[in-house]
């Protein structure tokens, strides 16, 4: 009875899906100048702009504003030089100050996604997921604190290099970095906060490594130069990153997916699917996954999939799951389900989430 319900209940969340709204899809085209590829994107979300220079000054706030921006401008001559003129056509384009856009693209790093700008309950829910017939699922909700202004900013990119799509990303207007996203044919990738030690710890390890790779842009640059699960895997837990995280990553073939636990170094454990150990999904939220789930995401997931079993997966019903609270929730800014073998499902599924009140 109680598997039964579960099953009717995830049926009624695909009514729930149709009142949320897609988001717009763009090109970001790498053969352009860095400085012009996002002008399409600015132009459209200008209106948006003082909302966003609101949220800024909450930051940047009085007295330390301006030393914040001196930190910002300095830190970003060490990034790599397309990012760095990337975020300075951002600026120019929509007159926004050169250091606030590098603030909106290091947030992640300084912030671990809100521990030092206020804690919200809940950041993000990724699930990697294997289904009767080998097809690799991924499916990703994004939780952030400033849900209506990420809700009206949220876009789908697609960056391409020839006039073929070499990688997208669900992501933001003025962000140039990565957190979802797929490389057609290769694979999937998500990051969820990991809120391991102080902030503080953030900003040292941003100054030792001199800032070379903020975190949204190691995601870009390893959608952009891997080409396969395991070339993905590698490089994701080895590099050094600027703060803890979660990395849910996805494959194309049966086994192709795994949870990496990071520290700032590198991979701290790594989880893979194994369907003839019966581990065909793996849920991960902003939490250590041998220790307790503290605020239930984790477990009611589980619990959906367990019910569903692995003969009933499918895109649906994973979108299901996501959907299903609370792992969408009132800070849920937008739900995607990707499958590298099949990347157009990632442009049928993403939506930006009306709030769950």
């Amino acid at each position: 009875c109680g598997l039964q319900m579960r099953i009717l209940l995830l049926c009624a969340c695909f009514v729930l899906v149709s009142c949320n709204r897609k988001p717009k899809v763009y090109q970001v085209n790498l053969d352009e100048e860095p400085e012009e590829r996002w002008r399409e994107v600015v132009e459209d979300f200008k209106p948006y702009i003082p909302y966003l220079n609101q949220e800024i000054k909450n930051h940047f706030v009085y007295p330390f504003g301006q030393l914040l921006c001196w930190l910002c401008e300095k830190l970003a001559l060490s990034f790599p030089q397309e990012y760095y003129r990337e975020m300075s056509g951002i600026a120019n384009l929509s007159g926004l100050e050169f250091c606030h856009v590098v603030g909106l693209n290091i947030l992640y790093d300084v912030t671990n996604f809100n521990n030092f700008i206020g804690a919200s309950q809940f950041a993000c829910s990724s699930i990697i997921a294997e289904d009767a017939k080998g097809n690799i699922l991924h499916g990703r909700n994004l939780d952030y604190m400033m849900d209506d202004l990420m809700r009206n900013i949220s876009v789908i990119v697609d960056f391409t290099h020839n006039r073929k799509v070499v990688y997208s990303a669900i992501t933001f207007a003025f962000f140039a970095g990565v957190t979802t996203g797929q490389r057609p044919n290769a694979f999937t990738l998500s990051l969820n906060a990991r809120r391991t030690g102080w902030y503080i710890l953030n900003i040292l390890m941003q100054i030792y490594t001199s800032f070379h790779m903020p975190t949204g842009f190691a995601l870009r640059q390893t959608l952009e130069k891997a080409e396969s699960y395991e070339e993905a895997l590698h490089d994701l837990t080895k590099r050094h990153f600027v703060s803890p995280s979660y990395l849910i990553l996805g494959g194309t073939k049966s086994g192709e997916g795994a949870l990496i636990t990071r520290n700032r170094w590198s991979a701290y454990d790594v989880v893979e699917l194994d369907v003839k150990k019966g581990r065909y999904f793996i849920v991960e939220t902003n939490f250590d996954h041998w220790n307790k789930d503290e605020d239930g995401r984790r477990t009611s997931a589980e619990q959906n999939l367990m019910a569903l079993g692995i003969e009933r997966l499918d895109e649906g019903y994973m979108l299901a799951v996501l959907s299903a609270a609370p792992v969408t929730n009132y800070w849920t800014v937008t739900t995607s389900v990707m499958s590298a073998a099949r990347p157009q499902i990632f442009y049928e599924t993403t939506m930006i989430r009306v709030p769950v009140e």
